[in-house]
């Protein structure tokens, strides 16, 4: 499947803000928003998320490219929610990183 083939797929967009900060009380801020090409994907699924524990995601964001997302970073996903991210996975092919998967709640 061609670059293009697979960006086919991905008709959603999302916004990701990386964490800067967190306040006195523990409050996460976040930076400048990026958007990015992307496929959500509503569909419960059990994962495990990246602080080992086992856990239902409510879906999964196929992102095209391959920013630099952490967990505790925060996604906005089109209808304007932005659920944790609970697990990163990041997707090579035989040229290297290609794509990222976000679980999230």
């Amino acid at each position: 499947m061609s670059i293009a083939d697979f960006t086919d797929l991905m008709a959603d967009e999302i916004t990701h803000k990386a964490l800067s900060s967190r306040d006195a009380y523990g409050a996460p801020t976040y930076g400048t928003g990026t958007a990015y090409t992307a496929r959500v994907v509503f569909k419960p699924t059990w994962i495990r998320a990246d602080d080992g524990t086992q856990v239902v995601a409510r879906g999964v964001v196929w992102i095209a490219g391959t920013p630099n997302i952490d967990p505790q970073d925060q996604i906005t996903l089109p209808d304007g929610t932005t659920p944790p991210i609970l697990a990163v996975m990041r997707i090579p092919d035989e040229n290297g990183m290609h794509h990222i998967r976000v679980a999230f709640g």
